[in-house]
C-alpha cells in the first residue's frame, strides 16, 4: 500500500530537464542580485537623505558594499563564471563520475 502512495507522489512531481534547471538557477541568481542592489540603493538613498555621510568610515563602507554589488552583478550575469549554474553542474558531474 505504501508503494502506491510513493508512486503517486512521484507522478505528481513535474519532471524538469537539465537546461530548465540551469535556467531556473540563472533567474534565481538574477533575483538575488536585484534584491541586493535594491537594498544597497535603499540604504544609500536613506543615508544621503538623512545627511549621515559625515563619517569617512561610513563612506568607505558604502564603497565596499558597492564593489560587492558590482561583483554580484558580474556573477549573476555570468560575466565571471564563479559559482554559476554550469559550474555547479560540472562539479556534480565530476563528483558522480558521469554526465547528468
Amino acid at each position: 500500500m505504501s508503494s502506491q502512495s510513493e508512486s503517486s507522489s512521484t507522478l505528481d512531481k513535474p519532471v524538469i530537464a537539465d537546461d530548465e534547471k540551469l535556467a531556473l538557477q540563472y533567474v534565481k541568481g538574477l533575483k538575488e542580485f536585484y534584491s541586493h542592489a535594491g537594498m544597497y540603493a535603499i540604504f544609500l538613498v536613506s543615508f544621503l537623505a538623512l545627511g549621515r555621510f559625515t563619517d569617512p568610515k561610513l563612506v568607505w563602507g558604502f564603497v565596499g558594499w558597492g564593489v560587492g554589488v558590482i561583483l554580484h552583478a558580474l556573477v549573476a550575469y555570468e560575466v565571471i563564471g564563479l559559482f554559476s549554474a554550469g559550474w555547479e553542474k560540472r562539479l556534480v558531474e565530476k563528483r558522480l563520475g558521469r554526465k547528468l
